[in-house]
């Protein structure tokens, strides 16, 4: 049994932060990306691909379970997994790449940012990047993102066996932190809760749930 996404998000996260204070210790850290990459990145690419998969098929057997046939993996989630797999691995090491620069700048008290001064004239370096919100939100992306992804996909592959046009809604969890406005100024999650698009709308291809925003775990609900 799949365990749910707020359990695979939390996983994913956990690996994330291990791997990174990992990387942390490495002598070459911060002066030698390329030789942390080489060492580390398949093992971030491994545990990215192992959560999405299990997200595209938790989104995939959601639609198969409302379709009445039987979940398989096709060469559409295939491909959907290795897509998003490498997208969020290559975002979790841009997350590294901040961390490299904030450490650089710490390490030179420069950098292009204004240095500021304690009462006896030394130089502050700059505080540390909250490095587990930033990873956080690679893991929100690669699994909430995924799983609208994989229902979309599921959704538009079935369409041909029923009659009528499936239709998908937004559902979004409503609370203080639902934003009202999406970063390109477009209706935000709680002005899309509730909304139904038809699975080919330009408008919902350019805005999934899971992605439009870090920390985004809006889902689409597919209608028959």
């Amino acid at each position: 049994m799949q365990p749910p996404l707020s359990d695979l998000e939390k996983a994913l996260t956990n690996v994330y932060l291990k791997i990174f204070r990992e990387i942390k210790k490495e002598p070459y850290y911060p002066n030698n990306l390329y030789h942390v990459f080489q060492k580390y990145n398949k093992l971030v690419y491994d545990n990215t691909r192992s959560a999405i998969q299990q997200s595209v098929i938790l989104g995939g057997e959601k639609v198969n379970r409302l379709f009445k046939t039987q979940p398989y993996i096709t060469q559409a989630d295939l491909d959907l997994i290795k897509k998003n797999s490498e997208a969020q691995t290559a975002s979790f090491w841009r997350k590294v790449q901040l961390d490299i620069m904030r450490t650089r700048e710490q390490m030179q008290l420069t950098g292009g940012a204004e240095i500021e001064y304690d009462e006896e004239g030394n130089p502050i370096p700059p505080p540390d990047l909250d490095m587990t919100a930033y990873l956080l939100s690679v893991a929100v992306a690669s699994l909430f993102g995924s799983f609208a992804d994989s229902t979309l996909s599921k959704t538009t592959e079935l369409a041909d066996t029923i009659p009528q046009k499936p239709m998908v809604q937004w559902s979004a969890v409503l609370d203080s932190k639902t934003c009202d406005r999406l970063p390109d100024f477009s209706e935000g999650c709680s002005q899309r809760n509730g909304k139904i698009y038809e699975i080919d709308d330009p408008e919902l291809q350019l805005h999934m749930p899971g992605s439009v925003h870090p920390y985004c775990r809006c889902q689409l609900l597919t209608i028959l």
